[in-house]
Order: C-alpha cells, then sequence, then structure tokens
C-alpha cells in the first residue's frame, strides 16, 4: 500500500510513519513538506491514501484539496484523509465539501484510530466511485434507449414519404404504359411526390442539425 503524507512537522512525520507502518506492514509511506510538493507527487504518482495536514508552511489543506477536487466527479483522484491539530469544525465541514473521505485530529492519533480511518477512507472512496460508474452507465442506457427510439421514428417517417413516393409513381408508370394519361390525375400525383420529397429533405436536414449539435 502507497501512502503520502503531506505535513511539514518532522515529530509528526516520524510518528505517523511509526503507527501507519505499524499498523499495515507493506505501507509504504512518501512524504511532502509542502503542499505545492504533495500535488507534484500526486500529479506524478498513483496513492491508496494521502494524509493531509491542514497547517502547511505554503497552502493550507483546503487549498490543496480544491486544486484535486473534480466537479464531475466531485472526489479528488485518490482517498484523502484531512489532518487537523485543533479540530475546528468549520475546516472538518469545508474538508469534506472539498472531497475528504474523512479526517483525523492528531490528538487521538494512534494505531487502531489511523487503521480505522484508513479503512473508512477507502471504503467510502470506493463506493462512491462505484455510485458515480452505476450513474454513467445509467445515463448512456438511458441515452441509448431514447436514440433506438429517435431511429425507430425516423425508420417510420421515412417509410411513409418512400411509401407515398413509390405508390404515385407506380400509378403514373402504369398510366403511361396503357396510355391512359389523365393530366390533372398526373398533376395530382406529381403534387404528392414533390410533397412527400420536401418531407424527405426536411427530415434530413433535421438529422444533419441533430448530428452536427452532437
Amino acid at each position: 500500500m502507497k501512502i503520502l503524507l503531506i505535513e511539514d512537522n518532522p515529530v509528526d512525520q516520524i510518528l505517523f510513519e511509526k503507527l501507519i507502518t505499524r499498523a499495515i506492514n507493506t505501507a509504504e509511506v512518501d512524504i511532502s513538506n509542502t503542499g505545492k510538493d504533495g500535488l507534484q507527487k500526486v500529479q506524478k504518482n498513483n496513492y491508496d491514501c494521502v494524509f493531509l495536514d491542514y497547517m502547511l508552511p505554503d497552502l493550507n489543506g483546503i487549498e490543496v484539496l480544491e486544486r484535486l477536487f473534480n466537479p464531475e466527479t466531485e472526489l479528488p483522484p485518490f482517498p484523502i484523509v484531512m489532518l487537523t491539530g485543533q479540530g475546528n469544525e468549520s475546516i472538518v465541514a469545508r474538508a469534506l465539501e472539498q472531497g475528504a473521505q474523512d479526517y483525523i485530529s492528531k490528538a487521538f492519533l494512534s494505531e487502531d484510530h489511523l487503521l480505522i480511518t484508513l479503512k473508512k477512507a477507502l471504503h467510502t472512496f470506493k463506493m462512491k466511485n462505484e455510485n458515480i460508474e452505476m450513474q454513467a452507465k445509467l445515463h448512456h442506457s438511458m441515452k441509448m434507449e431514447a436514440l433506438d427510439k429517435l431511429t425507430g421514428g425516423i425508420a417510420h417517417d421515412f417509410n411513409n414519404i418512400l411509401t407515398v413516393i413509390l405508390g404515385n409513381a407506380g400509378i403514373l408508370s402504369n398510366l403511361v404504359t396503357k396510355n391512359e394519361i389523365d393530366t390533372e390525375r398526373c398533376l395530382k400525383k406529381i403534387t404528392s411526390i414533390n410533397t412527400a420529397a420536401n418531407k424527405g429533405a426536411d427530415l434530413v436536414k433535421h438529422l444533419m442539425f441533430f448530428s452536427h449539435q452532437r
């Protein structure tokens, strides 16, 4: 398990690394002393979880979260746990709004508490991602259903147009073949063909407009 700790306090760094490696003996901990360095590491590496201190020398934890927050998924790229020294409720609320999965107060930092918080953060992040994927699949399914209905409607309209054109063309052909040309009747059939053809042209225009919008 690969973990990133964004924390500038050397004492807290040592304590955290000691606790997390005791809780998870396979844990690998990367450490950033600043928010900017942490952001660079996040862009270059894949982490199972990020522990983010609120008080940093350059950016505070909320500012780091804001830069990692994806408004489309309402999540950062990895599970993030906010570390707070004072446990300020407004800071915690803001962190959760910006995609943090959980928070932990440094005053209550222990091996058990750290492990529980980590597991909870991983589970919460996974559930949110699965929910996003389900919503995407549902949206795609609804889109395909609407497209099927549209395609069916277009095919029906085209079929009606072709029926009019072919039917009237057939009647005209028979009249010419039998030499039974009735000018008035022929003109009516030609008018029907033109009307159907114009409807077909309008339908094509709508299709082209729809395709352009997509």
